[in-house]
């Protein structure tokens, strides 16, 4: 797996424990300090409540650091396995990449409307590729890869394309 330091993460491990230690000394120090005595009753109150929220917020700062540490290790992950055999087949060869494939993702009715809203021109054929979220369009004089896996349609570079084993 490919492992990148990142210094976000690392900030917020670093923060998320800044923030507890810090929280527990500073809430210790005025729940049991004499200067502040003159609060009465509330130095204890205050003091629990600095030392709380100290760590709660570190812990927080922590999840954080743990969520993105995670959600890169799948973006690495997934960046990894897209490594198929360069194959050589084209648009026109849908037939032959149905054998070299277990699955071809067909076209469902939602994706092609989504790929003929997306278009100006229009869409000659649709068709399903080995990889979910992936089609091959055909318009009048061209032909494209396009992902519907986000929140709109993406024409995919020819390079990404290549590198999938999509032409």
């Amino acid at each position: 797996m490919d492992v990148r330091k990142n210094l976000v993460v690392s900030a917020f491990l670093v923060i998320g424990v800044v923030v507890i230690v810090g929280g527990m000394f500073i809430g210790l120090y005025i729940g049991t300090s004499e200067d502040f005595y003159v609060l009465g009753e509330l130095q204890g109150i205050i003091g629990w409540v600095i030392f709380a929220s100290g760590v709660m917020w570190g812990i927080v700062f922590i999840g954080f650091f743990e969520v993105i540490k995670l959600l890169e290790r799948i973006y690495n992950q997934r960046e990894n396995n897209y490594n198929p055999l360069e194959l050589e087949h084209t648009f026109d060869h849908n037939v032959e990449s149905k054998q070299k494939y277990d699955k071809v993702y067909q076209v469902t009715p939602q994706a092609s409307l989504e790929i003929s809203n997306f278009f100006d021109k229009e869409v000659k054929e649709i068709l399903g590729t080995h990889i979910e979220d992936f089609y091959n369009v055909r318009t009048e004089h061209e032909s494209f890869i396009i992902e519907l896996g986000g929140f709109s349609p993406k024409v995919v570079s020819k390079e990404k394309a290549k590198k999938l084993g999509l032409i």
